[in-house]
């Protein structure tokens, strides 16, 4: 075999191999793509559910995320499923939302893969709102419509139970307005159930040092407080002291 030959063998091999590399990462790079497809559509999906604080509506999130980083990809994705606190006869017992107030949603649930389903304080407000009557209708708006006037005293203390992270507060008072067929005043009975309740977590904030926590408790539940007993469990003087900052003393 002569010189010549051998190098043309030489350039065919090398042409052979660049098509070869050409065509390869390409191809890996496609592989790739497909396999973080699936991975995301099938492992990273993430969803939940959460309840406004002001309107006491209910909505669902979702959203897709890298898996194992947990980066999210894309937007998130809202549904507002039928909801009792949307019918007028809770609706129209409801505070307005107001101005310059922006909505806050509190954690329901919350799942993704590989992980087990969280769930929030929330959580005791939304299964209230969905019990269902015999009918399959949304049992407290047939409440609501049968009972006005408890309604009316009923959902703004509801709104200021949830703006106080005091979910677990709700279902005694729900107990209290749903005893009875009467459509009577229970504000006496409202308000010593609201005024223990907000006792013990002024306590439970006080032992934290949350401020934040402990004067949310007085500005939104003072209306109920008659006889000023949150004030002596923990003063709201306290409070506004201790978000102050402290004076430069002055060197004598």
């Amino acid at each position: 075999m002569t010189t010549s030959h051998l190098n043309a063998m030489a350039k065919l091999k090398t042409s052979r191999a660049g098509r070869v590399v050409w065509w390869f990462w390409p191809l890996l790079c496609l592989v790739g793509l497909l396999l973080l497809s699936i991975g995301v559509l099938v492992f990273g999906y993430v969803s939940g559910t959460e309840v406004s604080k002001q309107d006491l509506t209910i909505r669902t999130f979702s959203y897709r995320q890298l898996p194992i980083l947990k980066w999210q990809i894309g937007g998130v994705l809202h549904e507002f499923p039928s909801c009792a606190a949307t019918d007028v006869a809770i609706a129209t017992h409801l505070k307005p939302l107001q101005k310059g107030q922006k909505a806050e949603w509190d954690l329901v649930e919350f799942e993704e893969f590989g992980s087990a389903k969280v769930q929030g304080d929330a959580a005791i407000l939304s299964k209230i709102l969905n019990q269902r009557s015999d009918t399959l209708s949304f049992y407290w708006v047939d409440w609501s419509t049968q009972h006005p006037i408890r309604a009316a005293e009923l959902w703004p203390v509801v709104q200021d139970l949830a703006h106080c992270n005091m979910y677990w507060a709700i279902p005694p008072l729900m107990e209290i307005y749903n005893s009875g067929t009467k459509d009577n005043s229970l504000i006496p009975e409202r308000n010593e159930s609201i005024i223990a309740s907000a006792k013990l977590a002024l306590t439970e904030a006080e032992a934290r040092q949350d401020t934040a926590a402990i004067a949310m408790i007085h500005s939104r539940l003072a209306a109920y407080d008659e006889f000023s007993e949150l004030k002596k469990v923990v003063p709201e003087s306290e409070t506004s002291k201790s978000d102050k900052p402290s004076e430069p003393t002055s060197s004598p």
